[in-house]
C-alpha cells in the first residue's frame, strides 16, 4: 500500500507522525522538519531549516548525532535521537522520553521506599533489623508491663551460602 502513495500523501503522513523527525541532505543540512519536533523544542522552522550541525544553535547539535540523548537546558525535556540513512541523506527520529524518564525515577524511588519498609531479607526470608525491632517491641512492652524478664538471643551467621 505504501508504494501507492503519492508525494503529497507521504508528506502528510510524515507531518502527522507523533514523533519528531528531521530530514538531512547528503551534506548534513536540514531540509525538512515535522511540526511535532518544532513544538516539542518550542522552535520555528527558521531556526533549523537550512542549517547544519555546525551552523545550528549549539544546544541543538545533539539532534544531528546518530544515537544520542538530548537534555534541554532546564532538564524539562529529554529526547532520544536515532538516525536512519536514506537515499539522499539521513532521517533523524526524535522521541520525547521525558515522561518515561520521570516514571523510571518514580519507580526507582518507590522501590527504595519498599526496600526501606521491608521487614525481611529478600534472600533468606528472615527478619531484618527493622522486622526484628518491629516484632520485639510488643514483647518488650509486655515484659515491662508485667515485670517479667525478657531474653533476646541474637545469632550472626556469616557465609551462610557455604553451609
Amino acid at each position: 500500500m505504501l508504494d501507492k502513495l503519492d508525494a503529497t500523501q507521504l508528506r502528510n503522513l510524515l507531518t502527522a507522525c507523533p514523533i519528531g523527525m528531521m530530514m538531512l541532505d547528503a551534506q548534513g543540512t536540514v531540509t525538512w522538519v515535522n511540526p511535532i519536533l518544532l513544538s516539542t523544542l518550542d522552535l520555528d522552522e527558521g531556526s533549523v531549516l537550512g542549517k547544519s550541525e555546525s551552523t545550528v544553535d549549539p544546544l541543538l547539535r545533539t539532534l544531528f548525532q546518530n544515537e544520542a540523548i538530548f537534555h534541554s537546558a532546564d532538564e524539562s525535556v529529554v529526547l532520544a535521537v536515532s538516525s536512519q540513512k536514506i537515499d539522499s541523506g539521513r532521517m533523524q527520529y526524535i522521541m520525547d522520553i521525558s515522561t518515561l524518564r520521570r516514571l523510571v525515577r518514580e519507580r526507582d524511588d518507590l522501590r527504595q521506599k519498599v526496600r526501606d519498609l521491608t521487614l525481611s531479607d529478600d534472600i533468606t526470608g528472615m527478619m531484618n533489623k527493622r522486622g526484628l525491632l518491629h516484632a520485639l517491641e510488643p514483647q518488650v512492652a509486655r515484659s515491662r508491663r508485667y515485670g517479667n524478664l525478657l531474653s533476646v538471643l541474637l545469632i550472626r551467621v556469616d557465609n551462610y551460602q557455604d553451609l
